[in-house]
C-alpha cells in the first residue's frame, strides 16, 4: 500500500515541475515536458486503470486533439516542406497531448490544487517583479535592457501579457476553491492588480484584449441576466480610462492604427503591425490556391516566401508563422484544418460545461483567452505560451473532475454558465 501511495505521489512532480517551469525557462519546460509524458505513458501501459479513473481520458477533446495532430502527420505525405522541417510542426503540437495527459496524472483535488500553487507561486513573483519595474524599481534577475524597458521579466511581454490575464481569470474564478478567508480576500486583489499590470505597465496591444476578454467574461457570469448588457459597457469604460490616464496605452493604440492604414501588400512601409497584416494576406492567398488539402505540415513558411516574393524586409526567409492560429491551420491543412481548430475550442467549451461551476467558469474563460489571442498570435505554435494553455486547460479539467467530497449544490455543473 505505501509503495502504491509513493508511486501515486511521484507520478504528480511532473506536472508541479512544468507548472513553476512555465512562466521562467524554456530548458526548464521542455525537461518537464518530456518527464510528464513518459510518466504519463508508463500510467497508461501499466494497464491498471479503473472504470472509475478511466473518465480522465473521456471527452470530445480527446478525440478531436488526435484527429489534429493524425492529420498533421498524414499531412506529411503531401507537404511541400522538407519531411524534417514538416516534424517541427508536429512536434510542436505535440504539446496538445497535455490536455489529455494531465488529467490522467492529476487524480484528486489536492494534487490539482498543489499544481495550481506552484503555478500561482511564480506567477505572483513575476507579477510583483513587473510591478517594481514599472516603478522604476532595478531587479537583479532582470538584466536584459530590453525586458527592463518592457516590465517584463522572465518572457517578452506578449506572452507575459497573456499569461497574467490567464492568472487574473484564475484568481477570480477560483477565489473560493481555499476557506480560508485571507484567500478569499488576496484572490480578488491579485486578479485586479495583474490586469492592471497588462492594461498599464506591459506593451502587448494582445494583451490588452486579452484583460479585456478576462474582465468582460467575469461581469458576465458574475451578472445577473437583466444587467449582463453592463458586460459590454465595462470594458468599454476600461478602454476609455486607459487612454487618458496611460501614455503606453494611447501611444500603442494610437500606433496600431496608424500602422494599418499605411499597410500596403509586401510591408513595404514597414512596421509591426503591416507586418501582421502582411502575414494574414499571404496566408490567405495560400489557402484560395489549395483550400481542401493546404500545403502540408511545416509548409508555411515556403509558401508566404512564394507569394510574397521577398517584398517583406523583415522576413527572415524561413520557418515562422502567420501570427494567426486560424490561418495558419488553413495553409497546413485547408479549411479542414480550421475546422479541426474550431471543433477543438467547441469541445473544450462543451466538456467545461460539464465541470463544477467555478471549474467551467474558469475554464471557459481560458478557452475564451486562447480563441482571442490566437486571432493576433499562433499562441498554440508557439513556445511556452502554448504549453501555458495546455497545461491550464488540463489541470481545469483535472480540478473540476476530481472528487472534491463537496456538497451537492457547490458541484452543481457549470452547464449554464
Amino acid at each position: 500500500m505505501s509503495n502504491q501511495l509513493t508511486h501515486r505521489a511521484y507520478r504528480c512532480w511532473p506536472v508541479y515541475a512544468l507548472a513553476a517551469s512555465v512562466p521562467v525557462s524554456m530548458a526548464a519546460i521542455s525537461l518537464s515536458k518530456l518527464t510528464l509524458v513518459l510518466v504519463a505513458f508508463g500510467v497508461l501501459l501499466r494497464g491498471s486503470q479503473s472504470a472509475a479513473k478511466r473518465h480522465h481520458w473521456e471527452g470530445g477533446h480527446v478525440v478531436v486533439v488526435l484527429l489534429m495532430l493524425g492529420a498533421l502527420a498524414l499531412s506529411m505525405t503531401w507537404s511541400t516542406a522538407p519531411w524534417n522541417i514538416a516534424c517541427i510542426d508536429l512536434g510542436k503540437y505535440a504539446k496538445l497531448l497535455l490536455i489529455v495527459l494531465v488529467p490522467s496524472l492529476i487524480r484528486t483535488r489536492a494534487q490539482a490544487m498543489k499544481a495550481f500553487a506552484w503555478g500561482a507561486g511564480v506567477q505572483i513573483f513575476i507579477l510583483m517583479s513587473s510591478c517594481a519595474l514599472a516603478l522604476g524599481i532595478a531587479l537583479p534577475w532582470v538584466n536584459d535592457p530590453i525586458l527592463v524597458n518592457s516590465n517584463s521579466v522572465f518572457h517578452e511581454y506578449l506572452h507575459q501579457s497573456i499569461m497574467t490575464a490567464g492568472f487574473a481569470a484564475l484568481c477570480w474564478h477560483l477565489r473560493r476553491e481555499v476557506d480560508a478567508r485571507w484567500f478569499r480576500i488576496l484572490a480578488p486583489a491579485l486578479a485586479a492588480l495583474a490586469l492592471f499590470n497588462v492594461l498599464f505597465a506591459l506593451k502587448g496591444r494582445t494583451g490588452y484584449i486579452a484583460s479585456l476578454v478576462v474582465l468582460a467574461s467575469a461581469i458576465v457570469w458574475e451578472t445577473k441576466k437583466q444587467w449582463r448588457w453592463f458586460a459590454l459597457a465595462v470594458p468599454i469604460m476600461v478602454v476609455a480610462l486607459a487612454l487618458l490616464t496611460s501614455t503606453q496605452f494611447k501611444e500603442r493604440v494610437i500606433l496600431a492604427a496608424t500602422e494599418a492604414q499605411a499597410y500596403q501588400p509586401g510591408n513595404t512601409v514597414p512596421s509591426s503591425t503591416g507586418e501582421r497584416l502582411n502575414l494574414w494576406y499571404r496566408s490567405a492567398q495560400a489557402i484560395a490556391e489549395r483550400p481542401w488539402s493546404g500545403f502540408g505540415a511545416g509548409s508555411w513558411g515556403i509558401q508566404y516566401k512564394r507569394l510574397d516574393a521577398g517584398a517583406d524586409p523583415w522576413y527572415s526567409g524561413t520557418g515562422g508563422n502567420p501570427h494567426q492560429e486560424f490561418l495558419l491551420w488553413g495553409v497546413l491543412l485547408g479549411v479542414g484544418g480550421m475546422a479541426l481548430l474550431t471543433a477543438f475550442l467547441f469541445t473544450l467549451w462543451r466538456d467545461a460545461s460539464r465541470l463544477p461551476q467555478a471549474h467551467a467558469r474558469a475554464m471557459k474563460s481560458i478557452i475564451l483567452l486562447l480563441a482571442a489571442t490566437g486571432m493576433f498570435n499562433c499562441v498554440l505554435y508557439d513556445a511556452e505560451i502554448g504549453e501555458y494553455f495546455c497545461l491550464t486547460l488540463g489541470l481545469l479539467l483535472a480540478l473540476g473532475r476530481a472528487q472534491t467530497g463537496r456538497s451537492p449544490t457547490t458541484s452543481t455543473a457549470g452547464a449554464a454558465t
